[in-house]
């Protein structure tokens, strides 16, 4: 029972977590954009473009767990969603979202599929605690890319003293771009 129980934080948290990446994803596309419009001139300078501002692809870990455990969730789900198996249940696209999961080895899709259809499966021990860790990799993950240059930029005031600091942290140094800006008629 505690496992069972276990099992579904940790579907919880994985689905939460896939919403705030998700959510991350469209900010950070957004948040790129902006950027690149504000240091237009700091990219120009710094040809080719540094890497800091390329786009943030949040690095979704998937859950190690052992082999067997994955069959047992893609039995249960199946059993639940295969449209022959249970015409009822009646949603071909969930079947096949699990199926490609399965194939991919996307244990979060099949994890948060399976806390979904109220499937127990018991778990060895070590593939809970596995599952744990690697939402505490998503999460830090995902909280590192929040203090990139381009969030702390786009969720700031936006400051002539925190520019400053961006482009140090760029690698720009101010009298070279300063001249560089003078000669190519550029207004700062």
């Amino acid at each position: 029972m505690l496992n069972a129980q276990k099992f579904k934080k940790i579907a919880l948290i994985s689905e939460v977590l896939s919403l705030e990446e998700t959510e991350f994803n469209e900010l950070d596309y957004k948040y790129l954009s902006e950027f690149r419009r504000d240091f237009k001139f700091e990219l120009e300078f710094l040809k080719p473009e540094p890497t800091l501002i390329e786009k943030n692809d949040v690095s979704y870990f998937q859950p190690a767990i052992s082999r067997e455990c994955l069959k047992k969730i893609h039995r249960a789900l199946v059993k639940i969603t295969h449209p022959d198996l249970n015409p009822e249940h009646g949603n071909n696209d969930e079947f096949m979202k699990i199926q490609q999961a399965y194939e991919q080895g996307n244990v979060s899709v099949m994890v948060e599929a399976a806390a979904h259809n109220n499937i127990g499966i018991d778990f060895a021990e070590g593939d809970l605690l596995e599952m744990e860790k690697q939402l505490q990799n998503r999460r830090k993950v995902l909280e590192q890319k929040k203090r990139s240059v381009r969030w702390i930029w786009c969720r700031s005031n936006k400051s002539n003293v925190l520019r400053n600091q961006i482009r140090q942290s760029m690698g720009i140094n101010l009298t070279n771009y300063k001249t560089w800006m003078k000669s190519n008629h550029k207004k700062l």
